[in-house]
């Protein structure tokens, strides 16, 4: 369903210091900040737990015969992580794999693509050989990772309600869901947003 359905307005603007939101939104008493790696430098926020954990993708061409499974191999929580998503019948499949801390490089390293690429064909031979894949497309995203994990918490500013939720590294779209349902349990019930 989509917002606007529900009566929910989304705008969209930039801000340099949270509390700035409320001068923009003045009826609003409560306030979400999702900013992810900028909440390292928005004011009033200033995380400076937060990082970027680089990760390095592919999408190929899938085989003639489906990839039934998603395939993920992390021997260490920090650095390697192997994953294999197939997209469905010609969607192609997405290789990847890493997770380098406080690396904020965003270029593509085509030899990195290259161990990416053997160590998928290892871990799922149906891909057949390295040198045999037909790339699509190369991707590298800076997740935005916080030590100490995912930040999820409420402050006040000028008794404004401001709800924190970011933070999740490389499991945002998993934990999203989760995280988004505790963000809303902050929410008093004659909140305006």
């Amino acid at each position: 369903m989509e917002a606007y359905s529900l009566g929910i307005e989304i705008h969209r603007r930039g801000f340099n210091d949270i509390r700035d939101t409320f001068e923009s939104y003045p009826e609003a008493s409560a306030v979400f900040n999702c900013t992810g790696l900028g909440s390292l430098k928005l004011g009033g926020v200033e995380d400076d737990k937060m990082f970027a954990a680089r990760g390095q993708i592919m999408l190929v061409e899938g085989p003639k015969e489906p990839i039934p499974a998603m395939y993920f191999q992390a021997p260490h929580r920090d650095a390697d992580a192997t994953h294999i998503f197939p997209r469905g019948k010609n969607g192609g499949i997405i290789l990847g794999g890493c997770r380098q801390k406080n690396n904020w490089d965003g270029e593509i390293d085509l030899n990195f693509a290259e161990v990416i690429k053997k160590k998928c064909c290892t871990i799922a031979p149906q891909l057949a050989k390295p040198e045999g894949l037909k790339i699509l497309k190369h991707g590298v995203g800076l997740r935005p990772r916080r030590e100490g994990g995912a930040r999820i918490e409420s402050e006040y500013f000028d008794q404004k309600l401001v709800i924190h939720n970011y933070g999740a590294g490389g499991t945002g779209f998993q934990a999203s869901w989760g995280m988004a349902k505790e963000a809303v349990s902050f929410i008093r019930e004659t909140a305006r947003l």
